[in-house]
């Protein structure tokens, strides 16, 4: 009886544990025009970096997790502007996820899913390393269940899926390479998307952008995050490899 009781009380605890939702876990349920509000705002906040990074000075740009969670649930509105409204939902569906969402604290990046089949939260939790010569690498250094730790193997199992689903819009991005996002057509941020696949799959790139809009090019030195906010300190890049001691590739461009 005794035995019986622990295994019961075990899985108990296990079970609360794995349909535990994060107290961190807000996302975004938004539709019609307030998802294009959502699209509007991410606009004009990608515009900002664009209009900083011309001043040809140092700058921080920061974006709030409460700003993240409403872009993102604003995906399918910003998708329209590639002619395929509804795409983001359709492709979270296919993928058995719903509610994607992000959480801030000291250091780390919290991404977060619910399973539509299971009605759990799947979080994983990314850092930003910079190295001594500051090129840049994404770790993720843990992921959860509900509040169940899951081992290095599903960890990396569940990094190489957003890997994979990331290949998948990069092709995408350069299929559209007309449709535009604000200033910046989609098929420009290819780039990007491209370095940060390999920036999750553990390698180092070399953090420097060049904006489609006027080509400044500029390198992002160090990311802040705080309690519900993160910040990208920015300086100006005056020419290809100025100040810099990698010999790899820019993120973006160039």
């Amino acid at each position: 009886m005794v035995v019986a009781g622990a295994v019961l009380l075990t899985a108990l605890v296990l079970w609360l544990m794995v349909y535990h939702v994060p107290s961190a876990y807000r996302p975004a349920v938004l539709a019609g025009p307030k998802q294009e509000e959502g699209m509007r705002k991410l606009v004009n906040h990608i515009s900002l970096f664009g209009t900083l990074a011309g001043r040809g000075r140092p700058f921080t740009w920061s974006i709030t997790a409460e700003q993240a969670n409403e872009y993102l649930g604003s995906m399918d509105a910003i998708a329209a502007l590639a002619d395929r409204p509804g795409a983001v939902s359709a492709a979270l569906e296919r993928a058995g996820l719903a509610g994607p969402a992000v959480a801030m604290r000291e250091g780390i990046l919290t991404v977060m899913v619910r399973s539509r089949r299971r009605g759990v939260v799947l979080s994983v939790d990314l850092a930003f390393d910079f190295d001594a010569a500051g090129d840049l690498a994404i770790r993720a250094v843990a992921a959860r269940v509900g509040a169940l730790p899951l081992s290095e193997e599903t960890l990396a199992g569940r990094v190489g899926q957003v890997r994979r689903r990331l290949g998948r819009l990069l092709e995408q991005a350069r299929k559209d390479r007309g449709a535009r996002l604000g200033p910046v057509r989609l098929g420009e941020l290819t780039g990007l998307l491209g370095a940060l696949m390999k920036m999750i799959d553990g390698q180092r790139v070399r953090p420097e952008i060049v904006w489609p809009i006027c080509k400044h090019r500029v390198r992002i030195r160090r990311v802040e995050i705080t309690e519900g906010r993160l910040t990208l300190h920015v300086v100006p890049v005056e020419r290809r490899g100025a100040g810099a001691t990698s010999a790899r590739r820019p993120a973006g461009g160039g």
